[in-house]
Parts: structure tokens; sequence; C-alpha cells
């Protein structure tokens, strides 16, 4: 047995352990089992895979803004929507990223949109991050299969990086990755993506430098 795989029993036998406290808690402490419940297993997945969860839009905006803030010009690849409702639409993301952008940052975003065309709505999301010196590109998602249409970002030196699902245009869960192996996959998946200029096209010069 290798030393990793001890590590990794000796860390689920202490969430059993813990597990079990919690299953017995009683009187006003009942009342958080689920909650301790959970996040028992959401700790003990962590250190098993080395992916985090995150819930609701604005842990992963606390997020987001640690990870760019503790990298400043980190190059990054980044597919999204383009939605007002989506996360990244707040000041505080806007600045965060303007300020990346200027430490050097090299940001390339996707956009998947309904079509081939951009609407009058899909070049004022674009625009609104063209303004802020990310490289917006665009493609009709109905062109892709369900997998490769994934919303995610990645740092280019594959130290951060998540993938996140959507309702509503807006996160609803983020897996946030911790292992090397993990964002050089998803990194290498996007790159592959932007890859493709049959059908992923850069936002046009013209529109981008429209006031």
């Amino acid at each position: 047995m290798t030393l990793k795989r001890i590590e990794n029993e000796v860390r689920l036998d202490a969430f059993r352990r813990i597990d079990q406290l919690i299953a017995q808690l009683d009187g006003r402490k009942q009342l958080l089992v689920s909650e301790l419940s959970n996040t028992s297993k959401q700790l003990a997945e962590f250190f098993s895979t080395g992916v985090y969860v995150l819930y609701g839009r604005r842990s992963f905006q606390d997020f987001w803004l640690k990870a760019i803030r503790a990298h400043p010009g980190a190059n990054l690849l980044a597919t999204s929507l383009p939605s007002t409702n989506f996360f990244w639409n707040a000041d505080d993301i806007h600045e965060a990223m303007r300020i990346n952008v200027l430490a050097g940052g090299d940001v390339k975003r996707l956009f998947f949109l309904n079509q081939d065309e951009p609407t009058e709505h899909d070049l004022g999301v674009m625009q609104s991050q063209a303004d802020l010196g990310v490289r917006v590109f665009h493609c009709n998602k109905n062109h892709l299969s369900t997998e490769v249409r994934e919303i995610a970002l990645v740092d280019s030196e594959r130290r951060f990086g998540w993938r996140v699902e959507v309702s509503t245009d807006d996160v609803q869960r983020a897996e946030v990755f911790t292992d090397r192996d993990d964002l050089d996959s998803q990194y290498r998946r996007l790159e592959g993506l932007f890859a493709r200029t049959e059908i992923v096209r850069p936002l046009a010069k013209k529109i981008a430098a429209a006031t």
C-alpha cells in the first residue's frame, strides 16, 4: 500500500468518526445535523479527489475574486454565456478583471451563442468584456457536443481553475480543481476549443472599437 493510499485511508477513517459524532447530536445541535453531514461529505470528497464544490452565486464570486487577486497578471482561458444575469456582471468582478489585464494578463473568453451571428444583446454583453481588455470570441453552441459546452476557466500556469453548472444563466454549482492533472486536462480542452477556427470567431474589431 502506497503512502498516499495510507494517508487517504486515515483521512476517510477520520471523517467516518466525525459522521458518527454528528449522528449522535441531540437537542439544539440536532438542527444542524444535515448541514454538518453535508460539510463532512464535501471535505471527504475534497481530500479524496482534490475537487471542492461551491454552491450559489455569492460564494463563487468571492472565490473568483480571491483567485484573481492572488495571481495578478494571470493568463486565462474561459468560456461563458452572453447573459447580463451571469455572475461576472458585477462591479467588483469587472474591476478585478480590468486590473488583471493591466498587470499583463492575457484573457481569452469564448461566449456560447444560440445562433451563428450575435444579436444586439449578445454584442452588448461581449463588448462589456472587450472594454476590460478581454479578448472576446464567440461560437454557435449548437455546433458543439454537450460536454464541450462546459462553462469553465483555467489559469495557463495551472494554479487555479473551475467548471460551473448554470441555471437561468447563473452559477448554481462550481467545481474548483486543485489537482494539477485535472487543471491540465481542462486547459488542454479549452485550448482545443479555441483552436476550432471554423466555428470560433473573434468579436469583430469594428464592434470592439465602438463607443
